[in-house]
């Protein structure tokens, strides 16, 4: 009996312990194929997931760091444009020169061509300049012509910040250059958009251009009677003698002065109100 009590006893325990492995391995998830392939699907995913966020944080970084060295860059570019010097003309201006308050002014001109007496004046003369009036003696229709001229001593004393008054208007003189031979260059000279004075007895100077000729100023035009020792010099050719005309010349039907009278190569004379002659010269 002891001897079966003690099998019996021994199997109920060996039986407990068997049902509580059992119990312990159906409750644990069962391992299979597709479970694992599965697992491994997921962390294959996880880790290209983690590879793909670390690649877009790479390229974004490296990006951003383009950005800023580019924009680093360009801000250089700018400093370095901004920074650069700026060249200006050589030419002087009103601001950089100070008014020093004196103004030259052109001496008066003696001619008044309502009264005209003695003089000699720069002329331009229409082809049918001189005809015979309702009375049958001779005029003349012309245009006269002078030029200013300043006071040797007022131009020998102008420097820069002094006004001179030019063809009407005053004019802020920026530079003075003298070349020693009595051209005087104001504002750079008329290369420059400025102009020259020259003096040709000392006395007085005017202005000329880049042929050394007088820069004429129209006073007006009149009709004056034509005296009758009247005679016109053209000696505009270069290589042949001057040609004289005289009065009647000009009376005869058909017969006119020639194009081209202009006060730059054209003088009139007149005496007591009436013209006396027409010197035309060659001009190169």
């Amino acid at each position: 009996m002891k001897s079966s009590l003690v099998f019996v006893t021994a199997a109920l325990l060996l039986a407990t312990a068997l049902a509580g492995c059992s119990d312990s391995a159906s409750s644990a998830p069962a391992s299979t194929p597709g479970s694992q392939a599965a697992a491994s699907s997921e962390a294959a995913a996880s880790s290209e997931a983690a590879a793909s966020s670390e690649a877009a944080a790479s390229s974004e970084a490296a990006a951003s760091s383009e950005a800023a060295a580019s924009s680093e860059a360009a801000a250089s570019s700018q400093a370095t444009v901004s920074s650069a010097p700026v060249i200006e003309q050589n030419v002087p201006t009103s601001q950089s020169v100070t008014p020093t308050g004196q103004v030259v002014r052109p001496l008066p001109l003696t001619v008044d061509i309502a009264n005209l007496g003695d003089c000699s004046l720069g002329a331009s003369v229409e082809p049918d300049g001189i005809f015979l009036d309702n009375t049958g003696r001779a005029q003349m229709t012309v245009t006269l012509y002078d030029y200013d001229r300043y006071d040797v001593v007022d131009i020998a004393a102008l420097e820069p910040g002094d006004v001179i008054e030019y063809r009407g208007a005053d004019l802020l003189v920026n530079s003075v250059e003298r070349d020693g031979a009595g051209l005087v260059s104001i504002n750079g000279g008329e290369e420059l958009g400025g102009f020259d004075l020259l003096t040709d007895d000392n006395t007085s100077y005017y202005e000329c251009g880049m042929n050394g000729v007088n820069t004429w100023l129209a006073l007006g035009t009149v009709t004056l009677p034509v005296n009758e020792e009247f005679f016109f010099v053209d000696d505009t050719g270069a290589d042949t003698e001057a040609d004289v005309w005289y009065l009647g010349d000009f009376l005869t039907p058909g017969t006119q002065l020639p194009n081209g009278i202009t006060p730059y190569n054209t003088t009139v004379r007149i005496e007591n109100g009436q013209v006396m002659d027409l010197f035309r010269i060659f001009v190169p």
